[in-house]
């Protein structure tokens, strides 16, 4: 049988304790996510040494030197020179991804531009072209697709101003034929992805500590309501 090891730095030594993953579902979830495991992972005989922890994620850090064990305090993870580094919202703030109105800001083209650039309007027609009511008894009706000075109060597509794409929505088929232009666009969609994780892990954090105190109160309420009983 082989000497148990951790399973980050794979290190066994007298002078670090070899811990076990929690019990509880959802920390036990939180550390496999920081040592980039799956959900469906066996953790029984998988240890986290004593590196991986700072003093304050332990109830009494000089355990060992008074001949005692080091005990984790409850709602504790691995955090030092771990595969995945979790963020505290309380320590680093996330950067929130941008809104909608951000993104209708920075919008290279809006609709009034687009008006503004049109080459002719109706104002700008010359008048010699306009029909007059002889010629209109002659000619057939135009309809409002046939007439031109219409056709130039319709606004265009909007054409990006820019060479490289700013937003993942602008994306084209013809940004990805090229090599280069396609590696950083990768790039950006991996570093969206990046803080939408982030945020997903700050929440799931979040989450565990409100049901974590959910539950202390639960109990609390359960222990009134004995205690009242035996009045």
């Amino acid at each position: 049988m082989s000497p148990r090891r951790c399973y980050i730095c794979n290190q066994k030594a007298p002078n670090i304790t070899l811990h076990k993953f929690p019990k509880d579902a959802k920390m036990c979830g939180l550390w496999k996510d920081i040592c980039n495991l799956e959900d469906y992972d066996t953790v029984t005989s998988l240890y986290i040494c004593s590196e991986h922890f700072t003093k304050d994620d332990y109830r009494e850090p000089n355990a060992k030197k008074i001949g005692g064990a080091l005990q984790i305090k409850p709602g504790c993870y691995p955090s030092v020179n771990v595969p995945k580094q979790i963020i505290n919202e309380e320590e680093e703030p996330i950067e929130e991804p941008m809104t909608q109105e951000e993104d209708l800001i920075e919008e290279p083209t809006t609709l009034e531009e687009d008006l503004i650039e049109e080459p002719t309007t109706l104002e700008d027609d010359p008048i010699e072209e306009r029909m007059t009511p002889e010629e209109n008894s002659i000619e057939e009706p135009t309809t409002p697709g046939e007439d031109p000075r219409i056709e130039t109060m319709i606004p265009k597509r909007n054409k990006r101003k820019f060479i490289e794409p700013r937003f993942l929505g602008d994306v084209t088929s013809s940004d990805l034929a090229n090599p280069r232009k396609a590696q950083r666009i990768v790039f950006t969609a991996n570093r969206k992805l990046a803080e939408q994780r982030k945020k997903y892990l700050c929440l799931k954090q979040k989450t565990y500590r409100m049901e974590k105190k959910i539950t202390s109160l639960q109990s609390l309420v359960k222990h009134l309501k004995r205690k009242k009983r035996a009045l």
